[in-house]
């Protein structure tokens, strides 16, 4: 499974998009994830976001969300340089709606994402440390 996650520099933070490894989404999945607090669920054969996929969280989850607060006005969107991420479609998406794409240097997003390094690393370990507590 994956999830992509935005979190807006004001500290808004944007609704999840999960993505399943499987063929297809089923029902309840996707009726107990909007139970939890909304976010979109979709299905990929590896469980990884790809060009389609990409192209649907930009819009059905970042425009709209952060155009109602920016109502006309340029968006920026800093993020890693996975090739979903910088497809022609994507491009012309993000200019179509005003969004500026800033892709962070090849082999560098391990150190520089923000939210990998700063909210998802506490998680991560801890996440880590109850698993080999449980599997000994």
């Amino acid at each position: 499974m994956s999830l992509i996650e935005c979190i807006s520099s004001d500290g808004r933070v944007l609704s999840p998009y999960v993505i399943f490894k499987a063929k297809n989404l089923l029902k309840d999945w996707y009726n107990e994830f909007r139970k939890e607090g909304g976010g979109t669920c979709a299905v990929s054969n590896r469980g990884w976001t790809d060009d389609e996929l990409c192209l649907e969280w930009f819009k059905i989850i970042f425009e709209p969300e952060t155009s109602k607060v920016k109502n006309g006005e340029y968006r920026i969107l800093l993020f890693d340089g996975h090739g979903s991420h910088l497809t022609r479609q994507v491009v012309e998406f993000c200019l179509k709606k005003k969004i500026i794409l800033l892709c962070l240097p090849s082999y560098s997003t391990y150190l520089l994402q923000p939210c990998d390094v700063g909210a998802f690393r506490p998680l991560a370990d801890t996440y880590h440390k109850i698993l080999n507590q449980k599997t000994k």
